[in-house]
């Protein structure tokens, strides 16, 4: 998994004969025809983006995902956020998707996951995938009108899980830099090449006291970049105060209402 992993992040960077990059186990993420067309349309709306950067009146505009960042810190209200926004979003146009990168591992995160689907419309669907979320998006992303993935620090915690990283990581800094932003980097070329709004809730873990230990700080600073990186990407950005969203980034100033 740790092959596929990295090999994934290589092959959305951009693999310019459409062949997909083999892992150890000798399959690559993207096979067949539908899949290298998708990784061209991701690609391709990744580039438009970055090239016209807050350029809102080019005619290719239609071909884009749309990005939303909501950060906030534990019990911020940035679920309840996403999901608010998402059902506006979606009014009279189209399906919810709810991507649930969380695992229970025990009954306290059981609980909270039942809670959580709970408060979800029951004609939502949920898609539970802990580290494959740029596949989720490329599969779903043009049956939904909007993907809420919740939450990247959760998606963060599984990647460095999955290569053996999270509790005594052995690798660099900058290794692991590499390979997380990588993944991240994937997400947002998926976003884009969906025609979808894919709204990201993610930990601002900044705020706290600095970790004692070292795979806690390490984490820490793998999140805030990770968050850094979708924030320059995304059209929208809000943060959460005690359930407040601040609009922080796109449309017309803060947003200080429910």
């Amino acid at each position: 998994m740790r092959g596929c992993i990295v090999k994934s992040a290589k092959l959305l960077k951009w693999n310019p004969a459409l062949e997909p990059l083999p892992s150890k186990r000798g399959k690559g993420l993207f096979v067949g025809t539908a899949s290298r067309l998708f990784a061209l349309k991701a690609n391709l709306c990744y580039t438009l983006v970055r090239l016209n950067k807050g350029d809102k009146s080019k005619n290719w505009a239609f071909l884009m995902g749309k990005l939303i960042l909501i950060l906030g810190g534990a019990r911020s209200g940035k679920s309840t956020y996403a999901q608010k926004l998402a059902g506006e979003v979606a009014t009279g146009s189209g399906r919810v998707a709810y991507v649930a990168t969380g695992v229970a591992c025990d009954d306290e995160m059981r609980a909270r996951f039942e809670q959580h689907q709970r408060s979800r419309p029951p004609e939502w669907m949920t898609i539970e995938t802990p580290t494959e979320v740029a596949q989720a998006i490329h599969r779903a992303g043009d049956e939904c009108a909007v993907m809420i993935v919740d939450c990247l620090t959760t998606l963060i915690t599984n990647w460095l899980a999955e290569i053996g990283q999270l509790e005594e990581p052995t690798e660099s800094m900058a290794a692991l830099e590499g390979t997380i932003l990588g993944q991240v980097e994937g997400l947002v070329r998926a976003a884009r090449g969906a025609r979808t709004t894919v709204i990201v809730v993610s930990n601002e873990v900044g705020l706290g006291v600095v970790p004692s230990f070292k795979a806690g700080r390490m984490f820490r600073d793998l999140a805030g970049l990770a968050n850094q990186f979708i924030a320059r990407e995304a059209d929208e950005v809000y943060m959460m105060w005690a359930g407040i969203p601040q609009k922080i980034k796109g449309g017309h100033g803060a947003e200080n209402k429910r």
